[in-house]
Order: structure tokens, then sequence, then C-alpha cells
């Protein structure tokens, strides 16, 4: 059986697609200077074993960010040790605590539909192995 996997850019695009279906984007969208998915490191996702996650931080320079990521086991070739994989950033050129508090409820929503969207759809984020483990078992009945 294939399993239609993604990467941590298609996840991000995904999570971010519900945040905004969901209407929980209306009060960020008006004050984000931009979104960028991960494009530099992109890698497929082959083990359910991690979490999204979404952090509010000042930039370095200037501004608000949130970065997003997963952690955990997100590949299966990868004997259960914890790894982190950017999936994308938020950013606003605002710094005042408003906006802090808006871009706090961004991660909130964000790390709220990540965790939908995998538990729904966890046949793309199942070790092959597992897959085979199951078909095998059910073949044998």
């Amino acid at each position: 059986m294939e399993i239609k996997r993604l990467t941590n850019k298609e996840l991000m695009l995904k999570i971010f697609n519900l945040v905004k279906e969901n209407g929980h984007y209306g009060k960020a969208e008006k004050i984000i200077d931009y979104f960028l998915p991960e494009s530099m490191t992109v890698r497929e996702i082959t083990n359910c074993e991690f979490d999204f996650c979404a952090d509010v931080n000042y930039g370095k320079s200037e501004g608000i960010y949130v970065d997003c990521y997963i952690k955990g086991n997100f590949d299966e070739n990868n004997q259960g040790n914890s790894e982190i994989l950017d999936c994308g950033t938020f950013k606003t050129l605002e710094g005042n605590i408003n906006t802090m508090k808006i871009m706090g409820e961004l991660c909130g929503s964000l790390v709220f539909y990540g965790r939908r969207y995998v538990n729904q759809n966890l046949d793309r984020f199942i070790p092959a192995r597992e897959m085979n483990k199951d078909s095998n078992n059910s073949n044998e009945a």
C-alpha cells in the first residue's frame, strides 16, 4: 500500500489553511508582514511520534516572530531520537503588547490545528514498517 507522505513544508501549509478556513487568522492577518513556509530544509515526515510546535519571540533586530516546527521522532529511520525540523515563520514588524497577544493567539491556533490535522491523517505519518505489519496481520486472519 502506497502511503501519501507530507513534507514539513506541506504540513505547515495544510495547518495554515486550516487556521484560515476556521476563522482564526483575521487578527493576525492585519499585522503580519510575511509568512514563509520552510524552503531550506524540506524533509518527508515518515513517523507520527512528533509534536507540532509554535513559539512567539521578539526578533533580533525588530518585530515579533512566530516560529513553527515539529519536534520528536518524525523519521522512521531515526532510531527513536528526538529531532527538531523547521516548518515556517510568521513575522510582524510591530512590537507592542497587543501584537504579542495576537501572535500568541496565532501560536495557539496553529498548535491546535496541527494536532488535529495529524490525528485525522495518521495514515500519512505512520512508519511503513507499521503499515506493513498491519497488512500482514490482516492477511493471516
